[in-house]
């Protein structure tokens, strides 16, 4: 199959008057906790972690206490994001950061040199007083960034005209299943959206395989690997109807790594639903309940780092994303050309019907790294 997940996230920095007196499966799991529970969702674990990690540079007291407790080592994250931006011919991923500061404003140049040798961040001069321009420019790096997946992460006049600084990050994810689904093969099929009794007719891939499963009390789950294999998708399905969130409620940083580990290879039928959506939400309330509250705070932030002086806050944090799921595979293997199989293929024990909502996550076999992870309540909606 052929699946692309894009997203951007962007975090504005403000300035106020004066100075005031005064692991990445665990980030995953309890940012993905954190966030909205009534609609479909993608997210990464990944972006949201660096765009962090660039701010984190500039902090210090509290506020970089804080983040630290959230972030986790950083020399381990920083290795692991170097490792998954280097080229590879099987699948594409590309990660990309930026810096937006107000004309006029000075930045330390410890902190310019952190975010350009440490993220490879470009510096942008841009003049907030004019918002609708401001927005246009971070826009267009944004969709640049993510082959025009994202063409807009800030909308007009979303950005305050007294903002200082904008920090974005933008990933681009584009592979293909190791084994791709037959179109042919697809139909109409039962889905039981929201896990309600009755179902809804969806859009259903089918194919016969081999494939890494996982048997719980609670969930069954399944490995799709993309071309290569060093990539997967985790499905992770409730065994009720209605299950997903108590599924949700127990998918911490360890029980990941545990699905993946306890995986042994079946012979069975899968249907999965095609599906593609947008997601865009404010980080602010989830970062808080994840602790991180000082960097939000006019009288508490503390990004001297940035600036030498302590007379900034986050202002908001935004992240957007986009996925999308189908059966094509290559554009080679999709033009012409004859697939020789056995004459006789073995029927399958058992089947691994997707038809209720899920919870998927894209991985690195190797690290263990959350590039995404989302539900999908509706594979309809779009």
């Amino acid at each position: 199959m052929r699946r692309i997940v894009v997203l951007a996230i962007g975090l504005t920095l403000c300035v106020f008057g004066g100075p005031v007196n005064a692991a990445p499966g665990d980030f995953a799991a309890d940012l993905y906790a954190n966030l909205p529970r009534d609609q479909n969702l993608i997210c990464s674990p990944l972006s949201i972690y660096q765009a962090l990690a660039m701010t984190r540079s500039g902090a210090a007291g509290k506020t970089a206490a804080e983040m630290d407790h959230i972030l986790g080592p950083d020399a381990q994250a920083r290795q692991m994001i170097a490792a998954l931006s280097t080229s590879d011919p099987d699948f594409q991923l590309h990660i990309a950061n930026a810096l937006w500061v107000q004309k006029g404003f000075d930045l330390l140049p410890q902190f310019c040199d952190a975010i350009s040798k440490e993220f490879q961040g470009a510096c942008n001069n841009v003049d907030f007083a004019d918002p609708a321009d401001a927005c246009l420019r971070i826009n267009r790096w944004v969709s640049d960034q993510t082959n025009g997946k994202i063409p807009e992460l800030f909308s007009p006049g979303s950005v305050p005209h007294d903002a200082k600084l904008v920090l974005t990050n933008a990933i681009y994810f584009h592979a293909d299943w190791n084994e791709p689904f037959m179109p042919e093969k697809s139909s109409m099929g039962d889905f039981h959206v929201g896990g309600h009794t009755d179902p809804d007719q969806r859009m259903m891939m089918h194919k016969l395989g081999s494939y890494r499963v996982m048997h719980g009390d609670q969930f069954d789950a399944l490995e799709l690997p993309y071309k290569g294999g060093k990539i997967s998708m985790l499905i992770v399905l409730p065994k009720k109807m209605d299950g997903l969130t108590t599924v949700e409620s127990e998918m911490t940083g360890p029980m990941i790594d545990r699905i993946a580990a306890g995986m042994d290879s079946h012979f069975l039928a899968l249907s999965l639903p095609k599906f593609k959506f947008s997601f865009q939400t404010s980080l602010q309330t989830a970062l808080e309940a994840m602790g991180i509250t000082a960097a939000f705070k006019r009288d508490e932030a503390d990004f001297s780092g940035i600036d030498g002086r302590r007379d900034l806050f986050v202002a908001d944090a935004v992240h957007k994303a986009f996925i999308a799921v189908d059966e094509a595979g290559t554009e080679a293997a999709a033009a012409s050309g004859i697939v020789m199989m056995p004459t006789a293929i073995p029927m399958p024990r058992e089947t691994f019907t997707i038809d209720h909502p899920f919870l998927f996550l894209i991985r690195d076999n190797s690290s263990g790294a959350v590039l995404f992870m989302g539900r999908v309540l509706d594979p309809g909606s779009e």
